[in-house]
């Protein structure tokens, strides 16, 4: 009964660390997209992407960045 006790603990340790770390990497990209955000639209310049299907140019400071995280 006391090894089950102590697996158990033992995973919701590494669950809790898991979640944090979680937690602590999206506030990290948060801020760095605040921060490109910030960086694009400080100036006059203009800077945009090339559209690989169609070859569209897409103005970056008239976007808005949005973080999509792809699960493995």
């Amino acid at each position: 009964m006391t090894e089950q006790l102590i697996s158990a603990l033992v995973a919701l340790a590494i669950a809790i660390v898991g979640y944090i770390t979680t937690i602590l990497i999206n506030r990290k990209n948060a801020v760095k997209i605040k921060n490109l955000e910030e960086f694009i639209n400080s100036d006059e310049t203009e800077y945009y992407v090339e559209c690989p299907s169609c070859g569209q140019k897409i103005i970056l400071n008239k976007v808005k960045i949005l973080i999509n995280k792809e699960q493995k």
